[in-house]
């Protein structure tokens, strides 16, 4: 199977050059036993998993991917990046498996460039104070603070270097939120369920990937699931509930 999201590609490349070994199939086919994943985690963070079944058995290539999971769970990496086995076994939620590599690229710093914002801004304030001072001569020197830019650490992980420069405060209620499942801001259709945030292609059983819009769900333990997994996770439950689409509008 070949994933939907367009960057599953990078995903690839990224999973190639860390390894050094190249995918034999298509994205879903080469990675499905976990080996490959795993071999990439050791990379970027050695001895993660000691062990690595090289039986073909589909039980023993699942225990790779969830020991690899589990590693990813202890390197760092939030709830909403991981995935189920069966994602990637299965086929059921391929996208998931490409956020999960795309996460992992990111918080190890792979095709980053990270700067120093703080100082960025006091460079860029200089120089402005150093152009208004030519452009305006005979008239009084603009007074340059000797206290750097400081920025709202609170914000740096969803706004980044959206913050400009004198901005010391922004009202968080103005952002929008951020989705439960790929934790990126849900700036266009949002699902509001199970007391969280989600887009419309992230709103999925957690069990089994089903596609939950405009349909009924069990609300377990504040995640949704299908009626099929509820029922297995929790033959009593009877917390059915109708998501559906908010277009922006609050409703009292």
């Amino acid at each position: 199977g070949t994933p939907s999201d367009p960057r599953a590609q990078e995903a690839q490349e990224f999973v190639e050059s860390v390894t050094g070994e190249t995918f034999t199939s298509d994205f879903q086919s080469s990675l499905k036993n976990g080996a490959l994943l795993i071999k990439m985690l050791n990379k970027l963070k050695p001895n993660s998993v000691t062990r690595i079944n090289s039986s073909k058995m589909p039980f023993k290539e699942m225990e790779n991917v969830d020991a690899y999971l589990k590693a990813c769970a202890a390197a760092g990496i939030p709830s909403q990046y991981l995935f189920m086995t069966v994602d990637l076994y299965e086929g059921k939620n391929l996208n998931q498996v490409v956020q999960n590599i795309m996460a992992l690229k990111r918080d190890f710093g792979y095709g980053f460039q990270k700067q120093d914002v703080t100082s960025g801004a006091a460079e860029a304030l200089e120089k402005i104070s150093k152009d208004f001072d030519r452009s305006a001569t005979g008239q009084t020197q603009v007074e340059q603070s000797a206290e750097p830019v400081v920025f709202d650490s609170s914000l740096s992980k969803s706004l980044g270097h959206g913050l400009k420069a004198g901005v010391q405060e922004l009202n968080s209620s103005s952002i929008a939120p951020e989705c439960s499942s790929c934790g990126l801001r849900v700036s266009s259709s949002v699902i509001n369920a199970c007391s969280k945030a989600w887009h419309v292609n992230c709103f999925n059983c957690k069990r089994c990937g089903q596609k939950l819009v405009n349909t009924k769900y069990y609300d377990i333990e504040s995640k949704p699931y299908c009626e099929k997994c509820s029922f297995v996770l929790k033959p009593t439950n009877k917390g059915v509930k109708t998501a559906t689409k908010d277009m922006g509008f609050s409703f009292e």
